[in-house]
């Protein structure tokens, strides 16, 4: 396995996130010998051609069944291994490198994805027998320990201002001097993106919400996605920060300055980085918020299975795979950042009804979520027996 170890958190250790970690604890407990690196090389261009030479010989000496490498941030080991390689998705194909690699042998790979990526690997030349899709499962098992935080959350900032306030892209189009037209329309373009996050500039010409030159060339999809997912997790967190938010994550909520003081000061720098780690943060609260990408429209994140089954009560935005994955009500879905904080209030204020949605939580994720499914449906898949 391959995989992209997460922020450094400012620790020379080789933690490499608790989902990772969970999914080779999976395997293992399935009888199965993996080995697996991580590296910190977050970019979205392609690896270089040449591997470094002694991941070919490790992998000559280890003689893989499968290879998976989630996103595809590795080398392209197509030539250097005969077995499947399996793709497997922990974000959005916007943020995969290697495409070109998938474009030029797109029957090379097996892919492990959401439904919002399925139809551009189709549009690349991916054939449908080598798409399945991204199952979720968690290891974490529920504790009742003392509940130090109301409410958790722990995630990365998204964006990385290094003390610089005005590089963001809405930004760099204010310092143009735009006319009051060309603001307008860069505002419409913001508030249909936001609806269509997977839109690039020409789906925007196309719709007519963007004609201006000036417009079209200070609209980045790309950096807007970040930017706007930024936005939208710090809105929502410094909403419910008075409640008793305990923050961990990157460094970067609190070496930047985001005009929100209460949430800068619920951020904790301990870290919580490690499988045992994120599973006691989540038993040591009352609820765990969950807050996705905006382009997190189908599929949710990995955190939503870890909180469901921990002793804490979930309390996320709404993402379109929950209507197939949960029954309606086990658990509190928000649609905007008044919403959470209402929803995180009534929880805080019913110990018997949460404690009761945590059963239900706890016993649902049990029966549904099993990696056994998930290691028959890579089976079946790749032809590789699990």
């Amino acid at each position: 396995m391959a995989m992209f170890a997460g922020p450094d958190y400012g620790v020379t250790n080789t933690k490499i996130g608790p989902w990772y970690e969970s999914f080779i604890r999976a395997f293992e407990a399935a009888g199965h010998q993996v080995a697996y690196t991580a590296h910190r090389q977050c970019n979205f261009v392609d690896w270089p051609d040449v591997i470094q030479e002694d991941v070919v010989v490790g992998l000559k000496e280890f003689n893989p069944d499968i290879c998976i490498i989630f996103n595809f941030a590795f080398w392209d080991l197509s030539e250097i291994v005969d077995c499947p390689i399996l793709i497997y998705a922990s974000d959005s194909y916007l943020y995969w490198p290697n495409l070109s690699k998938i474009k030029a042998h797109p029957d090379r790979y097996f892919f492990c994805v959401s439904e919002d990526s399925v139809e551009y690997l189709r549009k690349i030349g991916v054939k449908d027998y080598q798409i399945g899709e991204c199952h979720p499962f968690s290891m974490i098992t529920p504790e009742e320990k003392e509940k130090k935080s109301n409410i958790v959350y722990i995630a990365s900032k998204f964006m990385n201002y290094s003390n610089r306030l005005t590089h963001t892209e809405v930004n760099s189009f204010l310092s143009t001097n735009p006319t009051d037209e060309e603001r307008n329309e860069f505002r419409l373009a913001i508030r249909y993106f936001k609806k269509h996050p997977y839109s690039e500039v020409h789906d925007l010409i196309r719709q007519n919400i963007i004609r201006s030159e000036k417009v079209i060339n200070h609209f980045f999809p790309a950096a807007l996605r970040m930017e706007l997912s930024d936005e939208n997790r710090i809105g929502i967190l410094a909403e419910v920060a008075d409640l008793g938010l305990d923050l961990y994550g990157s460094g970067n909520w609190a070496t930047d300055y985001y005009y929100q003081t209460e949430l800068m000061l619920c951020y904790s720098n301990q870290i919580v980085k490690s499988f045992k780690e994120n599973m006691d943060a989540y038993n040591s609260s009352k609820i765990g918020i969950c807050i996705g990408h905006i382009q997190a429209v189908n599929g949710f994140p990995w955190r939503v299975l870890d909180i469901l089954n921990s002793s804490a009560c979930l309390v996320s935005d709404y993402h379109k795979d929950y209507d197939k994955c949960f029954p309606k009500d086990l658990f509190p879905v928000f649609n905007n950042k008044y919403e959470a904080r209402e929803l995180c209030k009534k929880v805080l204020a019913d110990e018997s009804w949460r404690k009761h949605m945590v059963l239900r939580c706890n016993e649902y994720v049990q029966t549904h979520f099993s990696f056994r499914k998930i290691l028959d449906e890579i089976s079946e898949l790749t032809g590789v027996d699990l």
